[in-house]
């Protein structure tokens, strides 16, 4: 029998194909900023005026449905195109697409496993796609169980902030990081000689990155059990660099985690990047393990959210596409096994924009809702961080 397509599904194959045309479509110049409801995370991207655009991306997602997999989930996370390459913005968007919908549709139990999946698939498809370009990533993922797991690849950042200091949870992958690392069994000298002789430019160069030609090695790292009342940063490497000799005055200096979001931004400014500069704060991560724990619609019930720059996405997670098939030994130890419970159908509610349905109906059973953003300037906000006060940095 044939198949048949309707309309909709001709216009959208795959939400994970959805995702990367928008997150394509991102302006290339100016400043945007994201804010989730209940103060969760707050979030900025700016092109700083590089001869490319901006070629960084910075998403959200959220699952508020105990029923699949006995959970719910959070997650926020950036990429950032390689070098200011012709198509870093393009291995980004693939990136960021494929990991978003990896662990949307993902069937794993363990984080761990999950969020490394995740990279390993945006790596397979920006490297089957695209040839030379490629992209940073770092994420955070918290459940319900009071899990937060952290994912890097590159030189984009993973910090937890509390008591006034910022301390770098995660790894640089720049072969002089990866130098330092080098397991102690080989020879000390060899590596000191080979630091020596490492050339300036080559000391900031990435040793591995989403969709480069060398091997992957995710970096997955657990948060450390003592600090979850600590806040979270996520940063690229626009921001770090610029303020990391002031970073802790930053944090001791503002009054709440949204605050500090915006004094990374002026910064930013101030200081003079000449890099996209793209950042997410949690207030603290604990807040956000309370907030998945709370009673939640029924509504809710099979539905994930996606949180992105211009637009922001309400669907079904059966709707993802899934990918079972990972190269061999690219995923990290699993030590947990998944119950047998299994995610029920749901409908989501019909949502207008401007007197607009903003509904594209998949089949009789689900319903996909995309919220349109309101755009009254040119580049278009999901939330806004508060102005500079005068006196402030």
């Amino acid at each position: 029998m044939a198949s048949r397509n309707t309309p909709d599904q001709v216009k959208f194959p795959s939400l994970t194909h959805w995702l990367e045309e928008t997150l394509a479509a991102m302006p290339q110049r100016g400043r945007m900023t994201l804010k989730l409801p209940h103060d969760l995370a707050f979030g900025f991207t700016d092109d700083r005026k590089t001869e490319k655009g901006n070629q960084d991306r910075v998403a959200f997602a959220y699952r508020l449905d105990p029923s699949h997999y006995g959970e719910s989930w959070f997650f926020a996370g950036l990429c950032d195109g390689v070098g200011g390459e012709e198509q870093g913005d393009i291995a980004a968007s693939i990136a960021m697409a494929e990991i978003l919908s990896e662990l949307c549709s993902s069937d794993e139990y363990s984080p761990r496993a999950r969020i490394s999946d995740a990279i390993v698939r945006a790596h397979s498809a920006v490297g089957e796609r695209l040839h030379g370009s490629a992209t940073t990533f770092a994420g955070v993922l918290v459940t319900a169980r009071g899990t937060i797991t952290l994912g890097s690849v590159g030189d984009s950042r993973i910090y937890s902030l509390a008591q006034g200091k910022a301390q770098q949870l995660s790894q640089d992958d720049t072969l002089e990081d990866m130098l330092r690392r080098h397991p102690s069994s080989t020879n000390d000298g060899q590596v000191q000689e080979a630091l020596q002789n490492l050339k300036q430019q080559w000391k900031d160069s990435l040793g591995q990155a989403i969709g480069g030609s060398l091997p992957l090695e995710p970096r997955i790292k657990d948060w450390p059990t003592d600090t979850k009342q600590a806040g979270c940063l996520l940063c690229t490497d626009g921001v770090w660099k610029t303020v990391e000799n002031v970073l802790d005055q930053a944090v001791a200096a503002s009054g709440d985690r949204q605050d500090l979001a915006r004094r990374l931004l002026n910064l930013t400014d101030l200081l003079r990047s000449d890099d996209n500069a793209t950042a997410v704060v949690l207030p603290e991560v604990s807040n956000v393990i309370a907030w998945l724990r709370n009673k939640h619609s029924l509504a809710e019930r099979g539905l994930v959210h996606i949180v992105l720059p211009t637009e922001a996405l309400v669907a079904p997670w059966t709707l993802f596409e899934k990918r079972r098939s990972l190269p061999a030994g690219t995923r990290q130890a699993v030590v947990d096994h998944p119950p047998s419970e299994t995610p029920a159908k749901s409908k989501s509610k019909r949502k207008q924009k401007n007197g607009k349905p903003s509904v594209i109906e998949k089949d009789p059973e689900v319903q996909l809702t995309i919220e349109e953003e309101v755009r009254d300037e040119p580049v278009t906000t999901t939330g806004s961080v508060p102005k500079e006060r005068k006196g402030s940095t």
